[in-house]
């Protein structure tokens, strides 16, 4: 099965409109460590995507269409630390 990069479990047809909320139609309470091992898989690359981001930034000056990225992303973060503060 072909990787549609980090996102592909977890998008509805791109990595920046990532599926947030239930998953899979299961509340965050009933997370298998199956699901939790991706979730945090996802926390991972996003953690990098955002590292790298900065440090790109610390030369050169981001672009809108980057920082609206950025904060997405720090948006989903935050969302896979609650979800994953539940298993």
């Amino acid at each position: 099965m072909p990787r549609h990069g980090p996102f592909n479990m977890f998008s509805r047809g791109s990595a920046e409109r990532p599926l947030c909320g239930k998953l899979w139609g299961m509340g965050p309470d009933k997370l298998s460590a199956e699901q939790a091992k991706k979730l945090a898989d996802e926390l991972s690359a996003l953690s990098k995507l955002q590292s790298e981001a900065l440090e790109a930034a610390t030369y050169i000056t981001m672009s809108e269409e980057e920082a609206k990225k950025y904060d997405e992303r720090g948006a989903r973060i935050g969302e896979l630390c609650r979800l994953l503060g539940k298993f």
